[in-house]
């Protein structure tokens, strides 16, 4: 009557042990938050903005950003746009970084290319930090170099 009973024992202890080394441990740990700074969030919105991304830019930017539209549909109206004018940013360099408790402005030197017209702007983010998760919640696109000691969090 116990004669299968072991080697059925061994095979599912074996099972146990072994399952997580091939698949990893993620399944039995317990969820982790991706966190990022200001200056993270708004690499990502570089990187993601105006591509076949905005999925992902749509993740890290408040309802006020999105002029209080649905998430798919701004995704889609800023997508179609973008798409249309052949939008692509072409390089960008962090310029400085203001950061106080959950606010934090980034100012940001960006080349773009609009219509196959290069040019170059600067581009102040304003970010807040909601439940622990930095949001774009404002875009100011200048030509002027911006007066970063004007800014006060």
């Amino acid at each position: 009557m116990f004669e299968g009973f072991k080697e059925t024992a061994i095979t599912a202890l074996v099972c146990m042990l072994l399952v997580p080394a091939f698949f990893g441990c993620a399944a039995f740990a317990p969820e982790h938050k991706i966190t990022r700074s200001p200056v993270d969030t708004v690499k990502l919105f570089d990187r993601t903005y105006g591509s076949s991304s905005m999925d992902k830019t749509a993740d890290i930017v408040t309802e006020k950003m999105r002029d209080g539209l649905p998430r798919t549909v701004w995704v889609y109206d800023r997508w179609k746009t973008m798409n249309e004018i052949e939008y692509k940013r072409l390089h960008s360099e962090i310029l400085e970084v203001k950061k106080k408790n959950d606010r934090a402005v980034v100012f940001m030197n960006t080349t773009i290319s609009a219509g196959g017209t290069e040019s170059s702007q600067k581009e102040i983010y304003t970010l807040v930090n909601r439940n622990g998760t930095w949001l774009t919640d404002s875009l100011k696109v200048t030509d002027e170099k911006p007066d970063t000691g004007e800014i006060i969090l």
